[in-house]
C-alpha cells in the first residue's frame, strides 16, 4: 500500500529502502538506552563513525548500525535537523514464507538514525544510531548492547548517501554480491505521476537464508531488486524486492513512504528495553579514541594508535584507526584488522589476536587487538615496537607504520580488559 498525503514537500518520494543491518562487531562500547531520564554526554566531535554497517549499515542501502546514548544532546541534534528541513522518515513492508514484516525509519540532519524491524507485529530488532553512541536489541534472545562510538570521518555521507542515486548503485553492487549470476541494467522510463524516473534492476539466484532488505529466504530462488530514482533530485523513491515465479513476480518488499523534512518526535530517541531483557553496557572507546599516542601514513591510510592497555597476563591492548583521507574516494571493500607485529625491549615477540573492529568501512575504521607474548617474563618490559601493516598491503601501496618504544602502563587487574568494561544489567 502506498500512503497518500496531500503535503507536497513531504511526498517528494514514495517507497525508498529500509533494508537489514549488518550488525557490526559489538565490541564499539557504551551506553545509550534512552530510558526516560538521561545524562548529558562529554562533548564530542561532529564527525563520526557508522556503517549502515551495520551492521549499522542497512545492508541493503549502505547504513551501519550505531547507538543512542544517555544524552539530551542527541536530541538537540534531532531538533536541529528538524529546523533544517533534512530529516526523513522512511516505512516499509515485506512478506514472505506466511510472514509479515514492517520496517521504520528515522533519520537526522546530522547521520543519527533510529531502525525497526517488526516480525508479525512483534518488534524484533532496532538500532538507535547517533554520533557517538549506539543501540542494538534483538527480541528473540532478549538481549541488548550499548556501546560508545569513536569519531568517523564522513558518518553523515555515509549514513545519507544510500538515499541518492549514487546510494543505489551502491546498494545494486550489494545485491549483486549475494546472488548468484546477478547482472545489474538501469534505464529510464515514464513514471505513473508523469516524468520520468531511472530504474535499476538486478536479477540473480540467492540461496536459503540470504537476507537482502529484510526478509529472509528460507529456500534458494530468482529474486529481483528493482530501484527508481527521480533524476530531477537525485532521490531514491522506490525500492521493491520479489521472487520470481514461474508465473510472474512475487512481490516481497517494497518501501511505501519517505517522508523528507520529518518532524521527529522526541520519542524516537527513546528506548526502553521490555522485562526480561538483558543488556550489556560497554565503554571502550570513551577517554581512548580522542587520544593519538602516534601516527603515521601508510600510502593514502593515516594509522592512528590511540592508546596502549596491558593486561594483567602480560597481554598488550592496541586501539588504533586507519583512514583515508576525508572526501576522497573509498576503497571497493570494509578493510580487515590491521596485522600487527611487536616486539618490547626485552626481546620478547608477540603473536597477535584476531581483535574486532568497529565503524568499518570502505573509507577505513578503528579497531582493538590483542597481542599475547610469546614467552612468560619475570622482568616486565617497560616499551613495546609495533609495526602496523602486512607484506600484501605494502605491494598496494600502503607500506607498514612502524611506532617505537612506546612506553608501557602499568599491568591492569584484569586479564579480559574489555570483559571488564562492560556493565550487565538485568530487566
Amino acid at each position: 500500500m502506498t500512503a497518500e498525503r496531500d503535503d507536497a514537500r513531504v511526498i517528494e518520494a514514495v517507497e525508498s529502502v529500509c533494508p537489514e543491518f549488518t550488525p557490526a562487531l559489538r565490541q564499539r562500547v557504551l551506553s545509550a538506552i534512552a530510558v526516560p531520564a538521561r545524562v548529558p554526554a562529554r562533548p564530542r566531535r561532529r564527525l563520526i563513525a557508522v556503517a549502515v554497517g551495520a551492521a549499522a549499515l542497512l545492508a541493503g542501502l549502505g547504513f551501519v548500525p550505531l547507538p543512542l546514548g544517555r544524552t539530551h544532546g542527541v536530541l538537540t541534534r534531532a531538533v536541529a535537523a528538524m529546523s533544517a528541513g533534512q530529516s526523513m522518515h522512511v516505512t516499509a513492508r515485506g512478506w514472505l514464507g506466511g510472514d509479515e514484516y514492517r520496517f521504520e525509519e528515522w533519520s537526522a540532519a546530522d547521520g543519527s538514525m533510529r531502525y525497526e524491524k517488526w516480525k508479525n507485529g512483534e518488534l524484533s530488532f532496532l538500532i538507535v544510531n547517533t554520533d557517538d553512541l549506539r543501540l542494538d536489541y534483538n527480541a528473540p534472545p532478549g538481549m541488548a548492547y550499548e556501546y560508545d562510538m569513536p569519531p568517523m570521518p564522513g558518518r553523515k555521507q555515509i549514513l545519507t548517501g544510500h538515499k541518492t542515486r549514487a546510494g543505489l548503485q551502491k546498494t545494486m553492487a550489494f545485491v549483486q554480491d549475494h546472488l548468484d549470476g546477478g547482472e545489474v541494467s538501469e534505464w529510464r522510463e515514464r513514471s505513473l505521476w508523469g516524468g520520468e524516473i531511472e530504474v535499476m534492476e538486478v536479477e540473480g539466484t540467492v540461496a536459503a537464508g540470504t537476507v537482502i532488505s529484510g526478509v529472509p529466504y528460507d529456500s534458494a530462488g530468482t529474486v529481483i531488486v528493482r530501484g527508481e530514482v527521480d533524476p530531477q533530485t537525485d532521490h531514491v523513491v522506490s525500492l521493491r524486492e520479489y521472487l520470481k515465479m514461474e508465473n510472474g513476480r512475487q512481490l516481497v518488499f517494497e518501501t511505501q513512504i519517505i517522508e523528507w523534512g520529518a518532524e521527529i518526535p522526541d520519542s524516537v530517541w527513546k528506548f526502553q528495553p521490555p522485562a526480561g531483557t538483558k543488556l550489556e553496557r560497554s565503554m571502550w572507546w570513551t577517554g581512548r579514541a580522542d587520544r593519538d599516542l602516534a601516527a603515521g601514513q601508510s600510502g593514502d591510510w593515516r594509522v592512528v594508535l590511540h592508546a596502549v592497555d596491558v593486561a594483567h597476563n602480560g597481554d598488550v591492548v592496541l586501539t588504533l584507526s586507519r583512514w583515508l583521507p576525508e572526501g576522497e574516494a573509498a576503497i571497493a571493500r570494509r578493510p580487515e584488522t590491521p596485522h600487527i607485529e611487536a616486539e618490547d625491549d626485552r626481546g620478547c615477540t608477540y603473536s597477535q589476536d584476531a581483535g574486532f573492529g568497529c565503524s568499518e568501512n570502505p573509507s577505513g575504521g578503528y579497531w582493538v587487538t590483542t597481542l599475547h607474548p610469546a614467552t612468560s617474563q619475570s622482568v616486565l618490559p617497560n616499551a613495546i615496537t609495533v609495526t602496523i601493516g602486512s607484506p600484501v598491503e605494502a605491494e598496494q601501496g600502503h607500506p607498514p607504520v612502524t611506532f617505537r618504544t612506546l612506553p608501557l602502563p602499568p599491568r591492569q587487574e584484569a586479564d579480559d580488559l574489555f570483559k571488564a568494561a562492560t556493565e550487565v544489567v538485568q530487566y
